[in-house]
């Protein structure tokens, strides 16, 4: 990947951010998620070409989609409620379809797309998974790439606070309130790649490829001796990094 790929796309990111602001979301949550979306980004790219026909699945807030339609990939979208945000990505061109993933069918024929992207969704699921990734099969072209990204279960953080006994994800009760205040469900569960592994190749995927991802935890940012620590530990043990990248490739 270029770097001037890589600097499209962050442009393109913050250009949309400026334009399209989600008053919904909580506040500092665009730049809080931005290194997240540009490193997803450096990974999600090695299996995508502007060649592909790409479904995102369950994309509010939009950013990253529409920012990869503005550099011409050939991408479309679907979410639960796409009013929420304006419908700004039909504003810049996208074709956003609105669907409940747990509950409908995708509006999609058989086999249509060559690559499905399910980025930061897995872990908000709380009805029925195994419906919704059947769908992500059927949609997807045979031996075509299904590319996941989601929280670690098994990160630094969720281990110390485990510890700590504040539980391994988030408080329950602001995670399922954000049915109210966003529109959907939070973080239900999180997973370890050996979870999410055995999950896809169950519905009907091989697992072609992992990455453990590291970002900067907020809580760490005035803590400049932990920071470090963390950074060591991402180093020598990236099963314990922040994020998970799973590649699957149909059967």
């Amino acid at each position: 990947m270029t770097k001037k790929l890589i600097d499209d796309f962050t442009y393109n990111l913050n250009l949309l951010g400026k334009l399209y602001p989600m008053p919904n979301l909580m506040e500092g949550y665009f730049n809080g998620q931005l290194s997240r979306w540009v490193e997803n980004f450096k990974i999600i790219n090695k299996y995508i070409s502007k060649e592909d026909k790409i479904l995102d699945v369950g994309t509010y807030p939009s950013y990253s989609l529409v920012a990869m339609k503005k550099m011409g990939y050939d991408i479309y979208g679907v979410d639960i409620d796409p009013s929420r945000e304006n419908n700004f990505p039909e504003k810049e061109g996208v074709d956003l379809r609105k669907c409940d993933i747990e509950t409908e069918r995708m509006p999609f024929e058989n086999k249509t797309f060559d690559k499905v992207i399910l980025s930061e969704v897995f872990e908000h699921l709380y009805i029925n998974p195994i419906f919704t990734f059947n769908e992500i099969k059927r949609v997807l072209k045979d031996n075509g790439h299904l590319i996941i990204t989601t929280p670690n279960g098994y990160s630094i953080k969720r281990i110390y606070n485990f510890i700590i006994g504040n539980g391994a994800s988030e408080n329950p009760f602001d995670e399922f309130n954000k049915i109210n205040t966003i529109g959907h469900r939070g973080h239900i569960r999180e997973y370890s790649t050996k979870e999410i592994i055995d999950f896809i190749e169950k519905i009907g995927f091989i697992c072609y490829k992992n990455y453990y991802v590291s970002l900067e935890h907020n809580g760490l940012k005035d803590k400049k001796i932990f920071k470090w620590i963390v950074r060591l530990i991402y180093i020598v043990f990236p099963i314990f990094r922040s994020n998970i990248i799973v590649v699957g490739e149909k059967k």
